[in-house]
């Protein structure tokens, strides 16, 4: 067995996998620690492959978890300046967020040959452009859903709202709908706009991320094609880390 890491900013999530890739078990927390280490020793992993955008503190404790719980020295992610037909277009490939080049990795195994946008909707929202040669030609990165209603409560005299449980974008009639949708509205426009200024349209949209469903549901309403895939992090550290 293999156990698999995505830690977020705010969300790690977790999965077992056997050695031909087939989930056993998975799980989401704010934390990876001794409790779910605990409910993973039935399956003795023989490795741990893991994406971390962490701070080395978490990083060295989580090492010590998993040496101490499994005799396992994990495998963390860091970007490289090719893999698998994939050339990293930072000036400095490693200072790439190690989320977004496995996100990129997984959607290049996913559609080969093709024009790619790659958004990952989660604490940060961002946008990665790859052509149809592999070439990554960089991308942006903006505030998230959860951050941007951080940003307006603390800004302006408005109150702290919670991200909504349904994404709507169509006008508010409160001021909590207002704020919410609004804010979806703009995520929206903005990957529209670059799905459809790039590549002259011929690009293969695909979404990741915690806030990834509430896009990809006002994508599907605003007739832009698009694919949805929950784990593409997590599916990419089998292509970085075979």
């Amino acid at each position: 067995m293999i156990l698999e890491v995505d830690a977020g900013n705010t969300r790690v999530k977790w999965r077992m996998v056997d050695q031909s890739g087939r989930i056993v078990k998975r799980g989401v927390d704010t934390r990876l620690d001794d409790d779910i280490l605990r409910e993973l020793a039935a399956a003795q992993p023989l490795r741990a492959r893991i994406c971390s955008v962490r701070n080395l503190e978490w990083n060295a404790r989580i090492s010590l978890l998993l040496q101490r719980q499994f005799c396992v020295e994990p495998e963390f992610v860091v970007s490289a300046s090719e893999r698998a037909g994939l050339i990293n277009g930072y000036l400095v490939p490693e200072k790439l967020g190690a989320d977004r080049w496995l996100a990129m990795l997984a959607a290049r195994r996913r559609r080969p040959a093709e024009a790619l946008l790659v958004i990952d909707c989660g604490s940060a929202a961002t946008l990665d452009f790859i052509n149809a040669e592999g070439m990554h030609l960089g991308g942006y990165i903006v505030p998230g859903i959860g951050l941007q209603l951080e940003s307006l409560s603390r800004g302006t005299t408005l109150p702290a709202y919670s991200k909504p449980a349904w994404y709507e974008c169509s006008p508010g009639r409160d001021t909590e709908a207002a704020v919410t949708n609004g804010i979806l509205r703009m995520l929206c426009a903005w990957v529209m706009a670059e799905a459809r200024g790039n590549f002259e349209g011929a690009a293969k949209v695909i979404i990741t991320g915690g806030d990834g469903v509430g896009l990809s549901r006002n994508l599907v309403r605003h007739g832009l094609d698009h694919e949805y895939v929950e784990d593409l992090v997590l599916d990419g550290l089998q292509v970085a880390l075979p």
